[in-house]
């Protein structure tokens, strides 16, 4: 609901700062435009673009997104390639990757997508330590896969965690454990692969 007049609210607070210069509130405006109901991922990009103009690193990866959202792939992937080369963090280099991994309407660079991943999974970004884990996977190399799945799982990802499950239960053991840690954490898979250790164990109960 909205503020009884005379109150702030974020929006109208993050307006003033906008009309101060504030790159931040220009940042989080695109936040907001995004998060509405429906969400405004053309009034975003204006936000970010300003924001970006000014230097905020932030707001480039998140205008890429934006523009991803929208079906502007190439407009995107400009703004990760920038974000990246600028310096920012893992979620550029996940968010670059991952387009170039499916090829989202761009061209396809798996190779790349694989390098993106591990730089980022180095710097501690969970996501991207799970999909350099699968990518590793699909090339063979069942230990260096071992070792992203194990830092994403440690970051809280069900899916890292199901993935070991199945890992360790073919080869090591222990792939109950993951099964059930990544089905308390929501994860549908893990829950089925659980059931399906279960049922050749023998350990059924009555329906």
């Amino acid at each position: 609901p909205a503020p009884p007049p005379g109150e702030d609210s974020a929006v109208t607070a993050f307006q003033r700062g906008c009309e101060l210069g504030c790159r931040d509130a220009m940042n989080n405006m695109g936040v907001l435009c995004e998060d509405s109901e429906p969400p405004d991922f053309a009034e975003a990009c204006g936000w970010y673009a300003k924001a970006a103009a000014l230097g905020h690193l932030d707001a480039v990866n998140n205008l890429g997104y934006a523009l991803l959202v929208q079906g502007d792939a190439r407009g995107a992937v400009a703004k990760f390639e920038e974000a990246v080369r600028r310096g920012w963090g893992g979620d550029a280099r996940f968010n670059l990757a991952s387009v170039l991994e499916h090829g989202s309407g761009c061209f396809k660079d798996v190779q790349r997508a694989k390098r993106l991943y591990l730089e980022a999974a180095e710097g501690g970004c969970g996501k991207s330590a799970y999909r350099a884990g699968c990518l590793l996977y699909e090339d063979g190399d069942s230990e260096g896969s071992v070792k992203y799945f194990k830092q994403s799982a440690a970051s809280g990802n069900p899916r890292a965690m199901n993935a070991l499950g199945v890992m360790m239960e073919g080869s090591q053991g222990g792939g109950e454990e993951w099964y059930r840690e990544a089905s308390e954490r929501g994860c549908a898979d893990a829950a089925f692969n659980m059931g399906l250790v279960c049922e050749r164990d023998g350990r059924r109960e009555a329906v």
